[in-house]
């Protein structure tokens, strides 16, 4: 639930800001309405609850991993009282895509002389990071509201960089322009790579767009060098040119500066060091250069879409503290593996603030589908609005309204959306098909006293509106993942057996999985799980520091999709074996004399369950 709203400061200024009043930018983005915009800014930024869920290392403050929306985090940076000394964000480029990444179950592997084969039946399903789909409005609304709210814990000296391409760019600039001035508009740098396929009636599209904002005209710029080439030098060290007549003109001795035209970094991520299989990542390459470039050792990072923790990693390498955020589980993760490998310190933190009622937002909204099987799908007029409908002989039509778990300014249930829902989405309804309530479905209301009051002054139409709290639901009917394991002690050594997981969303993914292939005729095999089902298992971790509260690895397993194990960040020879359920921790290596005190057990989707250990 909400705690309170930040105000934004300062304030916006009047006709600019807001995108609503200035000609040039009406004219060119078409808004046809921001009075929604409006209001939400002047509410301010929503403060959630944060929830302190892992602490690595000996200084763990000193980095963040944050689970939440990018104005979520601001908004806890605000309240804390941090200020960051450079941005990098690489958030969607209303490109029209979904952005997924494969997952695999970890089947017992067929040996080969050469390495450990993963049958292809073993992938059935996708972890789906975002969904890179809007409308240009919408999209223009939630990237100003994410770029006010940066704005705000940006040191005075600090320096952002936006990443983009050519289908939103553009507009985005108009955008910064207003929110950072346009005096504070430094490069747009190019960033050119090749490879890909290649229209065969257009220019091939090989290039991003970053644009570099400062904050004031008091920042931090380190140039970067090249070496000039041997064919540009005489014999004095100076490079011979002709500009009218001129030449031997002199350069620095350090080269010449890195201009805003960058094709010497591969967008091709390392695959033995980086990939992680993020659809989306950056190579460090390309980050290393813009920490180097905006940011002095021992400053603080930032990266409000941190995806795959590329920004953290490099800031971590050059000795910079990171504050790295993002919606989804699965990205957060990510980075706290790929962080917990470089040896770094940290801590992971989740903001309450709702979305998170499974996974991530795109698998809850499918999750909910399933769920609500009894209301229909939506057509015509109202598939915009609703989610669907229930058709009751007695009741007749009622509508359902479910909240967009995708869309943050769904979150809260406030006047604005009662407003609209009274005077634009149901008159026609009434109308139309006589209806006579409404079921809300939501995550949070602003303030319930106010919003029956405000109902009791403007429903003319008469109709009843029946109240569900989304948490509940899903809590009732999707079950929380479970597993049975002992711990036992053997001379110097704890024998872990693993003897069932169980995993309700795993399941249902599958059988969907499988209700496809037999609807699609596929003459793939059905996938199937064995009655342990430890096939779902991605990582084991165990706690002998922390009985309760954040948790704390002193020893991890992760379980690649070929079935080796990384033990402690370390490749080894040993395979998961799906059929023991065994693991043999050498207390001796550990210098531990007694069980653990907790054990965690990530699956294949991302969720985590913790457990005490009697």
């Amino acid at each position: 639930m909400t705690i309170k709203y930040i105000p934004y400061s300062p304030a916006p200024l009047s006709g600019q800001a807001l995108l609503n009043n200035i000609g040039r930018t009406q004219r060119q983005l078409e808004y046809k309405d921001s009075s929604e915009l409006t209001k939400r800014v002047a509410r301010g930024i929503p403060y959630y609850e944060l929830q302190k869920l892992e602490i690595v290392g000996k200084q763990p403050e000193d980095n963040l991993i944050i689970r939440g929306e990018a104005i979520s985090a601001c908004a806890y940076l605000i309240e804390k009282n941090i200020k960051v000394d450079l941005v990098y964000i690489d958030p969607p480029f209303a490109s029209g895509s979904d952005f997924a990444s494969k997952i695999y179950l970890r089947q017992n592997p067929v040996k080969s002389q050469e390495k450990y084969e993963l049958e292809q039946e073993g992938q059935f399903s996708e972890h789906e990071f975002y969904k890179d789909i809007w409308s240009k409005h919408d999209y223009l609304n939630w990237i100003y509201e994410n770029l006010l709210a940066i704005k705000q814990v940006m040191s005075d000296a600090a320096s952002i960089y936006v990443h983009l391409d050519w289908h939103i760019g553009h507009y985005v600039k108009v955008i910064m322009d207003e929110i950072f001035g346009e005096e504070n508009f430094r490069n747009e740098i190019v960033w050119c790579y090749a490879g890909g396929a290649t229209p065969p009636d257009d220019f091939p599209r090989k290039h991003d767009l970053i644009m570099r904002y400062t904050k004031s005209s008091n920042f931090i710029f380190n140039t970067e060098y090249k070496p000039y080439g041997e064919h540009s030098k005489n014999g004095n060290g100076r490079r011979a040119t002709d500009h009218g007549g001129k030449r031997n003109i002199e350069y620095r001795k350090e080269g010449t500066p890195i201009n805003d035209w960058w094709h010497d970094i591969n967008p091709i991520i390392n695959w033995h060091n980086e990939n992680l299989g993020y659809p989306t990542q950056k190579p460090e390459a390309l980050l290393e250069r813009i920490i180097k470039a905006s940011s002095n050792e021992g400053m603080i990072v930032a990266d409000f879409f941190g995806g795959s923790g590329t920004t953290a990693a490099a800031a971590n390498k050059l000795g910079r503290r990171f504050i790295s955020a993002d919606v989804s589980f699965n990205s957060i993760n990510m980075e706290r593996d790929r962080m917990k490998k470089a040896k770094s310190n940290f801590t992971v933190l989740d903001i309450k603030d709702g979305i998170r009622l499974m996974q991530n937002p795109i698998h809850s909204m499918k999750q909910l589908r399933i769920l609500l099987s009894d209301i229909k799908k939506p057509d015509g007029d109202i598939r915009k609005f609703w989610f669907g409908y229930v058709n009751d002989s007695k009741k007749g039509l009622t509508p359902v309204y479910v909240p967009d778990l995708t869309d943050h300014t769904q979150k809260v249930f406030d006047i604005n959306l009662m407003n609209k829902m009274l005077r634009e989405e149901l008159p026609s309804l009434v109308e139309s098909a006589g209806v006579q309530q409404v079921i809300i479905y939501y995550i949070d209301i602003e303030d319930q006293q106010l919003l029956n009051d405000f109902i009791a002054d403007n429903n003319d139409i008469g109709v009843k509106f029946e109240w569900r709290d989304l948490k509940t639901l899903l809590d009732e009917m999707v079950l929380a993942d479970e597993f049975v394991c002992n711990i036992k002690e053997q001379g110097k050594d704890f024998i872990v057996n693993l003897e069932r997981i169980f995993s309700d969303s795993l399941i249902r993914q599958i059988d969907a999985y499988n209700q496809k292939r037999a609807i699609n005729n596929s003459k793939a095999e059905t996938i199937t799980i064995s009655d342990k089902g430890l096939e779902l298992i991605e990582m084991i971790a165990l706690d002998w520091t922390k009985g309760k509260g954040p948790w704390h690895s002193d020893y991890e397993v992760k379980i690649k999709e070929d079935c080796s194990m990384v033990v402690n960040g370390e490749k080894t020879k040993d395979v998961w074996d799906t059929n023991s359920g065994k693991l043999i921790v050498s207390a001796d290596l550990l210098g531990k004399t007694k069980k653990p005190k907790r054990i965690k057990i990530r699956t294949i989707s991302g969720e985590e369950t913790i457990q005490d250990i009697a």
